[in-house]
């Protein structure tokens, strides 16, 4: 019980974390620099924030459900599955591959400043 609270609070504290880095991220938005290598750790913080997150799904969804994590059923309301902590890991993965597109933008962009 107190390892899943700790858990818990942990994973809560990384959606706080993934919310203030994408208020940061924000911000450089608004002032037209967003490629810049600290919006690239930036991402790669919110992707490692995801990834804990999805960690802490997978643990709550295993000790509850045990034997069925993975299942699709289908009914008349649609797809219904148990899988919610592979969206989490999509996300970071997906937030991982637009941080190595950040990175390949600002070395073009400091490539083109150099240029005349």
């Amino acid at each position: 019980m107190i390892p899943t609270l700790i858990f818990s609070i942990v994973a809560y504290c990384c959606a706080l974390a993934i919310c203030h880095e994408l208020i940061k991220i924000n911000s450089t938005l608004i002032c037209k620099t967003p490629f810049t290598t600290e919006n690239i750790k930036r991402m790669q913080k919110i992707s490692a924030y995801l990834f804990i997150i999805s960690a802490y799904v997978f643990t709550k969804d295993w000790l509850k459900f045990k034997s069925h994590i993975f299942t699709y059923n289908f009914n008349k309301d649609g797809l219904i599955t148990d899988s919610e902590c592979l969206i989490f890991i999509l996300l970071g993965l997906f937030v991982l591959i637009l941080a190595n597109i950040f990175k390949t933008a600002v070395k073009i962009k400091n490539e083109n400043d150099l240029t005349i």
